[in-house]
């Protein structure tokens, strides 16, 4: 519950800055432009930020933007804008 708590915190702090725009959050991640962003993807950016996940790790993170969804370790745009949206009204 703590986690979730933790991200709706950043999905508000991120819907509330004026410059932040999904769909160009989503292109400098799909750097490829295939139309998804792939587990390649997020460990290149995660390494720019000297962040070392192990593939394990990324399958995860892959999964919680898939919400359930069939695995195949794409993010879509779709998948993309349902998780970073906030989800709460309640102001964190």
């Amino acid at each position: 519950m703590d986690n979730e708590v933790q991200a709706e915190s950043i999905r508000q702090r991120l819907s509330r800055r004026p410059l932040f725009n999904l769909f160009d959050a989503f292109r400098a991640l799909d750097k490829d432009e295939l139309g998804y962003i792939g587990i390649e993807d997020l460990k290149e950016i995660l390494v720019d930020y000297g962040i070392f996940a192990s593939t394990k790790d990324l399958s995860i993170l892959v999964e919680r933007f898939k919400g359930g969804n069939t695995f195949d370790g794409k993010i879509s745009y779709s998948d993309f804008v349902k998780e970073l949206s906030p989800k709460s009204i309640r102001p964190y």
